[in-house]
């Protein structure tokens, strides 16, 4: 299957092709599948285990920011990102997560390896770091987020890199 995808890749009808597959996708069959899933998420489950729901919340935001905010913080990468409170947002935007979460936790609860409340604990985690991580970061840079000049900080720095 690959290899004939690769033979047919340069011909003008594929591209089309695979460019209304992709709008179907993305438009249509993504969001019905979040859609279906959020259906399915147990709120009094997590109502009823707010404190393994904050400890995931910790633990993405733990294994997902904190590894980008310490790139950024201890090493050169040239994003222009100087001020700590740039630094902490940007780790905060890569922590927020939810659509992994949703397509993991949905093949293990239909493969029997975790049960429903712990399927929705986490989507509802991921959910919260969808919400909370964005608002809590563009919160941290203040002025410069309104203004625009962290970003245009690291657009200049992107420019100049070698």
């Amino acid at each position: 299957m690959w290899s004939g995808g690769a033979a047919l890749r340069g011909s003008r009808p594929l591209a089309e092709l695979i460019d209304v597959v992709s709008r179907s996708g993305f438009s249509f069959l993504i969001p019905v599948f979040f859609v279906t899933s959020g259906m399915g998420l147990d709120i009094s489950a997590v109502g009823s285990n707010i404190w393994l729901l904050l400890g995931f919340v910790a633990a993405i935001a733990l294994v997902r920011g904190v590894p980008v905010w310490l790139r950024e913080r201890f090493s050169r990468t040239e994003s222009g990102l100087g001020a700590p409170r740039d630094q902490v947002a940007l780790g905060l935007y890569s922590a927020a997560g939810l659509p992994i979460i949703v397509a993991v936790t949905e093949l293990a609860t239909r493969s029997g390896l975790i049960e429903d409340t712990l399927a929705s604990v986490l989507v509802a985690a991921g959910a919260v770091t969808v919400l909370l991580f964005p608002l809590i970061a563009s919160l941290l840079r203040g002025a410069d987020a309104q203004n625009g000049q962290a970003p245009a900080r690291a657009a200049s720095a992107a420019q100049h890199t070698p």
